[in-house]
C-alpha cells in the first residue's frame, strides 16, 4: 500500500469483504450474517415424571445427622469421584462405629485425575458412611456423620 501510495483498500467477492486502512488501526472482515444451523427437539417433562424426578433424588440425599447429638459432618470439597479405599479390592479407609482422630483419612475423592484424601476434621465416631463406593460427588455432598468426643 505505501508503495502505491494508498491509504485504504477494499477488496470484495460478494459474500465476503476485506478492508484495510493505513493509520486507523482498524482491519474489518465481514461474514455472511446466517449460519445454518439445526433444532433439535427435547423431550417434554410431564408433571408426573418431575414428581418420580424429586422423589428418587429425596431418597438419595440422607438424612442430615442432628447437631444435638454432636454428630459432624465431613463434606466433599471437590466435584468428583468418592473412594472408600487407596485402590480397588483394598480395605476401606474407615468403617461405621470405628474411632477416628482429626489428621485422618476417610476416603478419597478424585477430581481431575488427583486423588485427594479427604481428613476427619475432629476426634469421635463414625456413625454413618453417607455415600457409596465409586460414586459422584458435588462440591459440599456430604459423605459421613462424625458422633464428636
Amino acid at each position: 500500500m505505501n508503495r502505491h501510495n494508498l491509504s485504504e483498500v477494499e477488496l470484495s467477492d460478494g459474500k465476503n469483504k476485506v478492508r484495510l486502512q493505513i493509520g486507523s488501526g482498524l482491519r474489518t472482515l465481514s461474514f455472511p450474517a446466517s449460519i445454518p444451523h439445526e433444532t433439535v427437539a427435547l423431550p417434554a417433562v410431564t408433571a408426573e415424571k418431575a414428581a418420580k424426578i424429586v422423589e428418587a433424588a429425596e431418597e438419595i440425599q440422607p438424612e442430615q445427622p442432628s447437631r444435638e447429638s454432636n454428630q459432624i459432618q465431613i463434606k466433599s470439597p471437590f466435584v468428583g469421584t468418592f473412594y472408600r479405599a487407596p485402590s480397588p479390592g483394598a480395605e476401606p479407609y474407615i468403617k461405621e462405629g470405628q474411632m477416628v482422630k482429626k489428621g485422618d483419612v476417610l476416603c478419597i475423592v478424585e477430581a481431575m485425575k488427583l486423588m485427594n484424601e479427604i481428613e476427619s476434621d475432629v476426634d469421635g465416631v463414625v456413625t454413618r458412611v453417607l455415600i457409596e463406593n465409586a460414586s459422584p460427588v458435588d462440591y459440599g455432598a456430604r459423605l459421613f456423620a462424625i458422633k464428636s468426643n
